[in-house]
C-alpha cells in the first residue's frame, strides 16, 4: 500500500503541524492487505470442524499484532489458541483479551 505525502501546507500556516499530525494518524490507522488476510485466515481457521470449543473468538490485526477477544473454557484452551496464532506467518505479537470461564460463569449461562 502506497503512503501518500502529507498535504502541502505553507510553513507559516498555524494549522501545518495539526494537518501533519492528522495525516500521520490516518496513515498509521490504515490496515494493510496482509493484516486483512491474516484476520480472515484466523476466522476461518478457528471455525473449522474440531475447533468447536473456540467458537465465538474475535480477532483484530494491526501491523502484525493480533488481538484476541472472547471466552475460553480454561487456561489450556488459552495457551492452545496462542500457540496456533503465534506460529502463523506475519504475526509479530499476540495481545490477550480472552476471559477464562469459571464454573460459576458456565452455570449462570445454563440457568438463564
Amino acid at each position: 500500500m502506497a503512503v501518500s505525502a502529507p498535504p502541502s501546507t505553507s510553513p507559516r500556516s498555524p494549522l501545518a503541524p495539526l494537518r501533519a499530525l492528522l495525516h500521520g494518524l490516518r496513515t498509521r490507522r490504515t490496515r494493510t492487505q496482509e493484516d486483512r488476510a491474516l484476520a480472515h485466515h484466523l476466522y476461518t481457521a478457528f471455525e473449522r470442524p474440531g475447533t468447536s470449543s473456540y467458537k465465538g473468538l474475535h480477532f483484530q490485526v494491526f501491523d502484525g499484532v493480533v488481538t484476541v477477544f472472547g471466552s475460553v473454557g480454561d487456561e489450556e484452551d488459552r495457551e492452545a489458541i496462542f500457540g496456533r496464532i503465534a506460529v502463523l506467518p506475519g504475526v509479530r505479537a499476540v495481545s490477550d483479551h480472552l476471559q477464562v470461564e469459571t464454573v460459576a460463569t458456565r452455570r449462570s449461562y445454563r440457568m438463564n
